[in-house]
């Protein structure tokens, strides 16, 4: 039950294997020696916060409703599509966000530690 109520399995984090969940569990193999983790989950921690700002300020100038209006109408097509092209490169930046706080969730319990690269 664990490994399909842990939260990196149940949300849009990264994918991983049963057996890499049972060894890191039981602290085997490389498991064993996880270096301390702390800096390099704060780092996604900081990108995380990095894509809130840049989401927040693109918020004020990408509002779906904009669509609506009756100079979006007035846009050639080009330019509609240039702006659907921005628009969707500011919506992702949502994404980005809790992808960096899962995977930095990753990092931070050692999970992450791939036994080569401390």
């Amino acid at each position: 039950m664990s490994y399909t109520f842990f939260c990196c399995g149940a949300s849009i984090g990264v994918f991983f294997e049963f057996s890499d969940y049972i060894k890191f569990i039981k602290m085997e193999g490389h498991y064993s020696k996880i270096p301390n983790p702390v800096f390099k989950s704060l780092i996604y921690l900081v990108a995380a916060f990095a894509f809130i700002g840049i989401n927040k300020f693109l918020e004020i100038r990408f509002y779906d409703m904009f669509v609506l209006t009756d100079e979006y109408e007035s846009w050639s097509l080009l330019k509609k599509y240039g702006w659907m092209y921005f628009y969707g490169a500011y919506f992702r930046t949502f994404y980005y966000i809790a992808f960096m706080l899962q995977n930095g969730a990753l990092v931070a319990c050692g999970f992450c530690f791939n036994g080569v690269n401390p």
